[in-house]
């Protein structure tokens, strides 16, 4: 493939991203810090027996349940978004 051609193709998909409130780097923060890291601690902290009061631990439950599914769901649905661009590219 043509460098040129295959960077302004990536800019084209992050120029998208951009407009759609998200980037390439925004979708790596998301994976690691929220998908891999704080979803799993919320639901660790909530499911451990502790003394914190049982509406607590729910909530440390519930939040990081909630974290997982949206930031995970938004991730796929970006990562389909840029599925799509490239085939739409490669058709052209």
């Amino acid at each position: 493939m043509d460098t040129p051609r295959v960077k302004k193709h990536l800019d084209e998909i992050n120029a998208l991203l951009i407009e759609r409130g998200t980037s390439r780097k925004t979708q790596v923060i998301r994976l690691v810090g929220d998908v891999l890291f704080i979803s799993p601690v919320l639901i660790y902290a909530g499911a451990r027996k502790s003394d914190l009061p049982v509406v607590i631990r729910g909530l440390l439950i519930g939040i990081g349940v909630a974290t997982l599914y949206y930031n995970f769901k938004n991730f796929i649905q970006v990562e389909k978004i840029i599925s799509d661009l490239k085939k739409q590219q490669n058709e052209k």
